[in-house]
Formats: structure tokens, C-alpha cells, sequence
């Protein structure tokens, strides 16, 4: 990892991995300019605002933005108040070792404080330990780090929605953040194990965001956790041989009594067992 202080160039030194971390703070009176670079760079402000140029758009920098630079993208920054972000960093020859990555990740694409962005952020600070650390990470973690950080945009550009472009309205905004939680949640329910999380996920407090919710959903948070989680233990169980225990864990329960309490109310009183027996899908052969 490079630090930089106003005016000093920066200049990546990739790992064995083909990854590296820059950490860039502008000084006041900061000026960066036009660059074209022959790598990946993932912009991540945690602090200031700004603007990206590129190709003769301007795009917002705020922190908990997110922001994919492809290789030989001509651009350079503007801060509105000095910035501060962290770059990761990667070479062409690492993203095309993930199969397909290359031709979805190839454009500029920005992400305007994303629900994801704490996910990421996270990320970032699990690759610096692992990268600036005492004792530097093995490089199969490094890589699978920088995967996820590459994956994260992946899979928000094909399912990207279309955002108000009201700015004014933050009531509408913070609807539109929500409706995009609600979007995920199919794919991300075994991961949220209670509201304040979830909430703080979108950066609302936790009533703003139940009601929010409940308007947009038609159903509790609550609600719609344990009815995503007990369908999935549902397919589980009708279409696999996994065990009970197997399958609570995969459907987001930690504690097994938990699960089968909450899957004997929304399964018309039956044990996962007894559900198993009644609506297991027969073998093909059969």
C-alpha cells in the first residue's frame, strides 16, 4: 500500500497476486491529470466529495461511493473537499483468470452509495491486513479477497436498477435504497441476523427503515426474513437428502431449536421432518 498526500504521484507495486491497495489523500488545492492506466481500479472515497471525469462525464464522488475505472480509461479527479479514498488495484491478467470477468467488468460504472458499500468497505480492510499486515496473507486469500471486491460489482451491474434521478427528493432516494434492499434480499437472507443490521445497511435508523420497509414489502422485515429462509429450507427439504441440521445452517439459523420453532408456524404446525416426509419430491427413477 501507497499513501499520498496532495500533489504526489502514485505509482502501484502489485503483488505476486497481480493486487495492491493505494490510499490516496488530497491536500487542499489538490489537482489530478488526465491519466489512462493499464490496470483495474476500484475507487472507494471514505471521505470528502468530489468528481470523476471521464470520457466528458462528470461523476459524483461521495464516501460510500463506488467507482469500477477499467484499464486505458482516460480520467481524472476533482475534489470538491479534499478527499480521501482507498484504490484497489488489479492487473488485467487477474481479472481475466475469473472466468467471463473481463467483458462484464470492461466500462466505467458507478455506484452511488450502494447498499453494498459496507460489504465493501469491509473487503478493503480485510485485503490492507491482508496485504499491509506483520505477516503478510497467503496469496490464495489475497486473490479470493480481490475476487469478492470484483464480484461485488459483477453482480450489482447485472442486476443495476435504474436510480431517481430526483436529487432533491431524499424521500425518494431513501425509498429507492430500500426498494434495493428488498431486491437482494432473495440472494442475501442467510446473511442478516437481525433489523439494526439490516438497517444500518441502508444508513437509516431502525424505525425509519421498518416503516419504510413494511410500506415497500407489505410485510414486516421479520416477515420476510423467515419467509425467504423457510422457503429455502423448504426446497432443501424437498429436493435434497441434507440433514435438518444442515439445513437450518444453510438457511441462515444458528441455533436449531430456533429453526424448528419458526419453521413449524410458517409450515401448518409440521416438524422440518414431518414436511420432508409429506412433500419430498420422489428420486427421477421413481
Amino acid at each position: 500500500m501507497l499513501n499520498m498526500d496532495s500533489l504526489m504521484p502514485m505509482k502501484p507495486v502489485f503483488g505476486p497476486e497481480g493486487v495492491c491497495i493505494l490510499e490516496s489523500r488530497h491536500g487542499t488545492g489538490f489537482e489530478m491529470d488526465e491519466t489512462r492506466e493499464d490496470f483495474f481500479k476500484v475507487l472507494y472515497p471514505f471521505r470528502g466529495s468530489g468528481c470523476l471525469m471521464a470520457g466528458g462525464l462528470r461523476h459524483r464522488l461521495n464516501a460510500g461511493d463506488v467507482i469500477l475505472v477499467p484499464p486505458q480509461t482516460s480520467h481524472r479527479i476533482a475534489d470538491s473537499s479534499p478527499l480521501s479514498l482507498y484504490i484497489v488495484c488489479a492487473q488485467p491478467e487477474f481479472v481475466n483468470s475469473i472466468s467471463g470477468a473481463m467483458s462484464a467488468l470492461g466500462r466505467l460504472s458507478q455506484y452511488s452509495q450502494p447498499i453494498w458499500a459496507a460489504e465493501m468497505a469491509g473487503m478493503i480492510r480485510s485485503l490492507l491486513i491482508e496485504l499491509s499486515g506483520p505477516t503478510r496473507g497467503t496469496p490464495a486469500w489475497v486473490t479470493a479477497l480481490a475476487w469478492q471486491i470484483l464480484g461485488l460489482i459483477w453482480r450489482a451491474d447485472r442486476t443495476r436498477q435504474t436510480r431517481p434521478q430526483t436529487r432533491g427528493d431524499t424521500g425518494l432516494l431513501t425509498r429507492e435504497r430500500v426498494a434495493a434492499y428488498i431486491r437482494e434480499m432473495p440472494r442475501r437472507f442467510h446473511e442478516e441476523h437481525d433489523l439494526d443490521r439490516a438497517a444500518t445497511r441502508v444508513g437509516l435508523s431502525r424505525r425509519r427503515f421498518s416503516q419504510l420497509f413494511r410500506e415497500a414489502a407489505g410485510e414486516s422485515w421479520l416477515q420476510a426474513i423467515r419467509r425467504l429462509r423457510i422457503g429455502h429450507a423448504q426446497k432443501l427439504l424437498r429436493e435434497t437428502n441434507h440433514s435438518v441440521t444442515a439445513i437450518a445452517f444453510q438457511s441462515g439459523f444458528d441455533d436449531l431449536s430456533h429453526f424448528h420453532r419458526v419453521f413449524r408456524v410458517r409450515s401448518e404446525g409440521f416438524t422440518p421432518e414431518a414436511w420432508r416426509r409429506r412433500y419430498r419430491k420422489p428420486p427421477a427413477s421413481e
